[in-house]
C-alpha cells in the first residue's frame, strides 16, 4: 500500500466560475475529510475542454501583496 507522502496539499477547484466547464478530472475529492480518490482515467486524469478554453481569453490580474507598516511582508 502507497502512504501519502505530504502533510498539506493545496489544491484550487472554484477560482473561477467556468472551471468545471473548462478541466474536468477522474479523481474524487471528498469535502468533508479532503481525502482525495485517484480515478481511473489514463495519465493524470484530466480532460480539459480546448473550445471551452477559447471562451475566457487570458486577463491579468494583480497579484495580491501584504505588507505590514514595518515593510515585512504578510499572508494573504
Amino acid at each position: 500500500m502507497l502512504q501519502a507522502c505530504y502533510i498539506i496539499c493545496e489544491a484550487v477547484h472554484q477560482d473561477v466560475p467556468w472551471r468545471r466547464d473548462v478541466v474536468q478530472v477522474s479523481c474524487v475529492v471528498d469535502e468533508a475529510t479532503r481525502t482525495v480518490t485517484p480515478g481511473t482515467e489514463p495519465g493524470l486524469g484530466v480532460t480539459v475542454d480546448e473550445d471551452e478554453i477559447r471562451k475566457h481569453p487570458f486577463q491579468q490580474e494583480l497579484p495580491q501583496r501584504v505588507f505590514y507598516s514595518d515593510g515585512a511582508v504578510g499572508d494573504w
